[in-house]
């Protein structure tokens, strides 16, 4: 009875030691602190010199000799004490995320691809170049950032935001809020004359909301007849319908009386596309301010 006691212990703790191994090898090593400390996990115990050299054989190792536990990057044994979750990751080329990440710091062009959600993960990834880092998840899988959800997320310069999983099906990126200056290149699309000149515009960008505010001046062609100019946008988006860019604009006719335009959206060219109905042929200041959503 005592001898069949004892087989039972044994095969009781072959499986929790099993079960706990297949959680560490789907959930990745972040699970592996509260397997240990709930006592259902002990990794395998190696001198130095005895460690696996099939990299990647075991993810969690205790050194005796060290007298600490240790993990596989892959390529070489760790030591889990000398971890440092704050360090930076300085990525220039097109790279995918691992769960040994933590922050990741991008310059250039390129894409940054996520591993599948089921292996978990999170990340703070800033843009601190000129270029445009796309954030693609694996597969099917979605990216939401502000309510909106994507195949794909462009993080753009200056842009700075925490990855973390969502659903089954997707990922989360908590939104930023920033603001800033650019003057934007305003362009003649009918009824315009002489030199339109923008002066510096203000935005704020709330996650993928961003409004803008700014003024210019220009002369029509002639009064009465629809003018037209297109505004560039602080962060490109992909126009697809003309309510995708909502907005108004205030121009000055003469000295005591003033016009409305409206702002919506242009699909071809993807800007902002403003329309009056001038009062004279002078020279106007245009004030205007629209919304749009990064897309």
């Amino acid at each position: 009875m005592k001898k069949r006691f004892i087989i039972l212990l044994f095969s009781l703790a072959s499986a929790c030691f099993a079960h706990a191994q297949a959680y560490e090898n789907i959930y990745g090593h972040f699970q592996f602190e509260y397997l240990k400390l709930s006592g259902l996990f002990q990794p395998p115990i190696y001198a130095t010199a005895g460690r696996p050299g099939a990299i990647g054989a075991y993810q969690f190792i205790f050194n005796t000799d060290l007298g600490l536990l240790q993990y596989s990057n892959g390529v070489t044994w760790q030591t889990i004490n000398q971890i440092n979750l704050a360090a930076t990751t300085l990525k220039t080329t097109t790279y995918t995320a691992t769960t040994f990440d933590y922050n990741i710091e991008c310059t250039g062009t390129w894409t940054l691809t996520l591993p599948a959600l089921s292996g978990g993960g999170a990340w703070n990834v800033f843009n601190n170049g000129t270029g445009i880092i796309t954030i693609d998840p694996n597969a099917s899988e979605t990216i939401t950032v502000g309510g909106i959800s994507a195949l794909t997320y462009t993080l753009n310069p200056g842009d700075a935001i925490t990855i973390s999983p969502r659903s089954a099906t997707g990922w989360f990126a908590s939104s930023f809020s920033a603001a800033g200056t650019y003057t934007p290149t305003v362009t003649n699309s009918g009824n315009a004359t002489g030199t339109i000149a923008p002066q510096v515009s203000h935005w704020h960008r709330d996650g993928n909301q961003v409004t803008v505010d700014g003024i210019f001046t220009l002369s029509a062609v002639t009064s009465a007849v629809t003018t037209a100019v297109e505004i560039t946008l602080p962060y490109a988006s992909t126009i697809t319908l003309f309510t995708d860019i909502e907005g108004l604009a205030t121009i000055n006719g003469t000295t005591t009386n003033w016009v409305s335009g409206f702002i919506q959206g242009d699909n071809s060219s993807h800007l902002a596309l403003l329309e009056w109905l001038p009062l004279n042929t002078g020279t106007s200041a245009i004030y205007f301010h629209f919304v749009y959503t990064i897309k």
